[in-house]
């Protein structure tokens, strides 16, 4: 499914996760808040994920308040288990500052063989 690019604003529709997906983009819109905690839902089926672009972590209706966000860590996110392409693109700060480097959580993810990070 891909909503890419379709002005959608407020929080990542938690719909979307009764939905036995295989592929979701929700890249370039205008979403904001947080993940829904029902993500995990997706789980089973789910292998591409994108949600570039967006305003994802900052609270909804705005931005966060140094631009940064707090996309990750984000829990439901290191329970896709079979998830093999994620696409996080566009949110600068999204793994806090440089000393950080990337989340451990992210061995979690498995089955991951792309992770674009472009602009973070």
């Amino acid at each position: 499914l891909s909503l890419a690019g379709n002005a959608l604003t407020g929080a990542m529709p938690e719909c979307l996760t009764a939905l036995p997906l295989e592929v979701l983009d929700l890249a370039s819109n205008q979403l904001t808040g947080v993940l829904p905690a029902n993500l995990p839902k997706l789980a089973p089926t789910l292998r591409e994920l994108s949600l570039s672009d967006n305003k994802l972590g900052a609270p909804e209706g705005g931005e966060a308040d140094d631009g940064a966000t707090e996309l990750l860590p984000a829990p439901p996110l290191w329970q896709l288990g079979r998830l093999e392409r994620l696409r996080l693109d566009g949110y600068a700060g999204l793994f806090g500052s440089p000393a950080h480097g990337m989340p451990r959580r992210l061995n979690r993810l498995g089955r991951l063989r792309e992770l674009s990070l472009q602009r973070c």
